[in-house]
């Protein structure tokens, strides 16, 4: 999971409430806390549990040994307030519970520089990156089924539809934020004979040529969801031109850009962080792909 450090007060009207509260966390972190007691030998000959000193040039820590027969068992701090402050060297030490044979060895652990919480980039150490999605059917409308695809890519700040502009990307209300959305170029379309999806389409005056992703079935006016590539072209297609397909299929274009249906993302903004080519995968109404990329940093 991805995480940041928050660098404004978390009183900040801005802040998301997960960004307030992780700024809470950070400002009550405690510089060389201790946050554990690692037993190394357990010791023998103890006829009760032993007293644990913590030595260093911190304060406050404090923990308690435990016995199991004749060796301690472990070595717990109590609340967390007992892993002190201020250490950054420490040793431990066990007196009293007898006479034992051999004495009892423990070490401490440290946290991270700052504190636990201080900083979560330093507590995670992570350095991989797992983004996970399962799309289910055709994901409330938003995704294409009867078709395959075989790209699966991580895209940063994508935009809504018409607010491509270098002063849209200053202003967080025009960047897309929803759970799922459409991002497929669309045409609506006088259909005389049924379209065959994963076809080329081709304008009888433009020349324009693109691949048919997504077609209702039957004749009449229908929303048409289509991409182009290099292999394509990038010619327009022209409002009123007569497309065929390659399948099978033809019909008079009526409307041409957002305007012949809802469209929730421009796929032409954002940054293209990760692309991921994969076999193809055809997709149905019944099914639930579980997508992973791993990303390591």
């Amino acid at each position: 999971m991805p995480v940041e450090f928050v660098t404004d007060s978390a009183l900040d009207p801005t802040l998301t409430a997960a960004q307030q509260q992780q700024k809470t966390i950070q400002n009550a972190a405690v510089k060389g806390r201790i946050i554990n007691i690692q037993l190394d030998s357990g010791g023998t000959g103890y006829t009760s549990a032993p007293s644990v000193t913590i030595y260093g040039d911190g304060s406050s820590a404090a923990a308690t040994a435990t016995l199991s027969g004749t060796s301690v068992s472990k070595v717990e701090l109590g609340a967390y307030d007992s892993g002190g402050s201020g250490y950054k060297q420490v040793s431990v030490a066990f007196s009293g519970g007898g006479s034992p044979t051999k004495p009892a060895k423990a070490r401490a652990v440290l946290g991270p520089e700052g504190g636990p919480g201080a900083d979560p980039r330093k507590d995670l150490k992570a350095s991989s990156v797992m983004f996970n999605v399962q799309p289910a059917g055709n994901n409330n409308g938003t995704w294409v089924v009867g078709n395959d695809f075989r790209q699966v890519a991580v895209l940063k700040n994508p935009l809504k539809p018409g607010q491509d502009s270098a002063d849209a990307y200053k202003h967080a209300s025009s960047f897309f934020t929803g759970a799922d959305g459409n991002a497929a170029k669309v045409m609506k379309v006088g259909i005389s004979t049924e379209f065959v999806v994963d076809g080329l389409i081709t304008g009888g005056t433009s020349g324009a040529k693109a691949y048919l992703d997504s077609c209702p079935s039957g004749t009449g006016d229908k929303t048409l969801k289509f991409h182009k590539n290099e292999t394509t072209g990038f010619v327009a297609f022209q409002v009123g031109e007569t497309i065929t397909g390659s399948l099978g299929g033809s019909g008079t274009i009526s409307t041409l850009g957002d305007s012949a249906g809802v469209r929730d993302v421009d796929p032409m903004t954002g940054d293209l962080l990760y692309i991921d080519n994969r076999a193809a995968v055809t997709r149905t109404e019944s099914q639930t792909e579980d997508l992973k990329i791993v990303i390591t940093l």
